[in-house]
C-alpha cells in the first residue's frame, strides 16, 4: 500500500495567490492546527489515523495572511538555477551542469538570480575569474529572477503533469 504523506500539494496564501508546493504531511499538520484549510482533496486517496480517515489534500489555503516566504528554496539555489535555465549553458547553449557567477565573487559579485547562470564545465573553466566581456564569451540569454509559478511548474518536470485539481488555480495565476 502506497503512502500519500509525501504527495505534492499546491499552497495558496489567504488571497488565493500561489505560494508554492508542499507535502501532504506538512500541510495536514497545519490543517489540524487550524491555520490552513483544504480547498480541494483527492476523491481517490485517504490517510487513516487511529481515530479518523482523512482525504488527501491537493490544494490548500492559509486562513490568515502569512508574513514569511514559505520556501527558502525559492532563492537562487543550485537546483532552482538549473530549473530556470533548463540545464542550458548560458555561454555555448550546450548542456550545463555547473553554475557560474557572471561577475565573479572575487570581484564583488553577489549570489543573486541576475548574477548566476548555468554553464557547462568547459565554458566555466574557460571563463574563469573574468567577466564574460573580458573572456570574449557573450551571454546567450540574460538571467533573471523567475516567478514562483515558473518554479512550481518547472519542479513538476518535463513530461510530467500537475494534478488536474491545480488547473483552475494555475490558469488564474497565468492571467495575472
Amino acid at each position: 500500500m502506497q503512502s500519500h504523506l509525501f504527495d505534492r500539494v499546491l499552497v495558496l496564501d489567504s488571497r488565493g495567490v500561489i505560494m508554492g508546493r508542499s507535502s501532504v504531511k506538512a500541510v495536514l499538520t497545519e490543517v489540524f492546527l487550524g491555520t490552513m484549510r483544504v480547498l480541494v482533496s483527492s476523491p481517490s486517496f485517504h490517510i487513516a489515523s487511529p481515530h479518523n480517515i482523512h482525504p488527501v489534500p491537493e490544494v490548500v489555503m492559509w486562513n490568515e495572511p502569512v508574513r514569511f516566504i514559505m520556501y527558502r528554496s525559492q532563492g537562487p539555489t543550485r537546483y532552482n538555477i538549473f530549473l530556470r535555465d533548463e540545464h542550458t549553458c548560458g555561454y555555448c547553449g550546450g548542456y550545463g551542469d555547473t553554475r557560474d557567477h557572471i561577475l565573479p565573487k572575487s570581484r564583488g559579485g553577489v549570489r543573486s538570480w541576475e548574477n548566476i547562470i548555468t554553464a557547462c564545465r568547459v565554458c566555466n573553466l574557460k571563463k574563469g575569474d573574468r567577466t564574460p566581456e573580458e573572456a570574449g564569451m557573450p551571454l546567450l540569454f540574460l538571467p533573471r529572477k523567475p516567478n514562483t509559478l515558473t518554479l512550481v511548474l518547472s519542479k513538476e518536470g518535463k513530461g510530467s503533469s500537475y494534478p488536474k485539481s491545480w488547473k483552475r488555480f494555475l490558469e488564474n495565476a497565468a492571467t495575472i
